[in-house]
């Protein structure tokens, strides 16, 4: 049997680029009115074996476990090395729908509670 992972091209990963690029244009906007932002800081994708790496400019910010079944999402401590879990994709995406940005330093428990109400 074989398995299949998410990749770069999934909707969601657009949809999680899409989120997360206007949610940041508000703060750099403000600090840089100058600076074009889609041309500074374009938010990309990259696949890997294990990793989906999501990347502002050539910087990562957080990684999704492509083998985890609630696809995980964690921030990084260093280019492509997790640092500790954050939540979930799907809790990203509504957080980035509802707020503007995810709250990374929530605990799994208040994560949980919040995806419930």
């Amino acid at each position: 049997m074989t398995t299949t992972y998410i990749t770069i091209t999934d909707s969601r990963i657009a949809h999680a680029l899409s989120l997360w690029h206007e949610a940041e244009r508000g703060d750099f906007e403000r600090q840089y009115p100058n600076l074009v932002f889609d041309a500074y800081a374009p938010m990309t994708a990259k696949d890997g074996k294990r990793w989906i790496k999501l990347n502002r400019g050539s910087s990562g910010v957080y990684l999704i476990d492509r083998t985890s079944p609630t696809l995980d999402v964690w921030s990084i401590k260093a280019y492509g090395v997790p640092n500790r879990r954050i939540g979930t994709l799907d809790l990203m995406l509504s957080a980035w729908i509802q707020h503007g940005r995810p709250n990374t330093k929530q605990s799994r428990a208040d994560q949980l509670a919040a995806s419930e109400r």
